[in-house]
């Protein structure tokens, strides 16, 4: 199941960071399509910020819970 850039449907410029977030929506329908509703984000040690936290916002607002 993966996905792509080239999956969304954005026009003009957008953002690296808007970018992450339509993509986390897009890979949400997917995921509900193959009946996955709910999901564990693992970051590690990793900061929660930036793109990252952009990506798993678009998740949740597609739907996946956390």
């Amino acid at each position: 199941m993966g996905i792509s850039e080239k999956e969304l449907k954005v026009s003009g410029k957008i953002t690296k960071t808007e970018k992450a977030k339509e993509l986390g929506k897009v890979f949400s329908q997917k995921a509900i399509k193959h009946k996955i509703e709910k999901i564990v984000f693992d970051k590690g040690s990793y900061a929660y910020h930036g793109r990252v936290k952009a990506f798993a916002e678009g998740l949740r607002e597609g739907g996946l819970k956390f």
